[in-house]
């Protein structure tokens, strides 16, 4: 009984551990993260480097820019977040997409103000891996980051919650997202 109570507790920890290391943020629909951006680009990750700045450990990562669907183009682009591994720190921060050189990838981008790198918008959730598919498309598949997302709920007149809409209206392939990128840019271009 007792090394049932153990393997019991040993269980309970673990899956504790690894909620608390995951992290939490709003879901994000395909429309909302292109609305969020303030640059969407397709491109091939080019370098991917940790540098520690006052004890904290960043990674840099830049990208050859294929294609941009929002916002001014430029041949590169660079991509900062928190976290990352350098010769003598690691620091692992929940949540944030992972980048391998080479790989090619739909990223949404905003800008910090003041700033001249882009951060990927909705964490782990701006990135898109860019793969060939079996009919010889390419397919979007999203980071495989553990990450909680909650959804915003939106009160109707009378108080009461109202369904939240879908996260993805199920784009899956890279002209699918071209295709609702654009009609969305264009949109808000005739509205402006």
């Amino acid at each position: 009984m007792r090394h049932l109570l153990s393997a019991f507790l040993l269980f309970i920890m673990v899956v504790a551990a690894g909620v608390a290391a995951a992290t939490t943020v709003i879901a994000l629909s395909f429309d909302e993260l292109v609305a969020a951006s303030d640059r969407i680009v397709v491109g091939h990750v080019k370098s991917v480097e940790g540098v520690e700045k006052n004890g904290r450990v960043f990674t840099h990562v830049h990208i050859d820019v294929d294609e941009t669907w929002k916002g001014n183009h430029t041949p590169t682009v660079k991509i900062v977040h928190i976290g990352g591994r350098t010769e003598k720190l690691a620091t692992r921060v929940s949540g944030m997409p992972g980048f391998v050189p080479g790989e090619r990838a739909l990223l949404f981008l905003e800008q910090p103000k003041g700033f001249d790198h882009f951060v990927v918008t909705g964490l782990a959730q701006g990135k898109m891996s860019v793969t060939a598919d079996p009919n010889g498309g390419l397919q979007l598949v999203p980071n495989p980051v553990v990450m909680h997302t909650i959804r915003r709920v939106t009160p109707t007149a009378d108080g009461a919650p109202q369904a939240a809409p879908p996260i993805t209206p199920n784009i899956t392939t890279l002209e699918q997202a071209r295709a609702r990128i654009t009609t969305l840019t264009k949109a808000k271009e005739t509205t402006e």
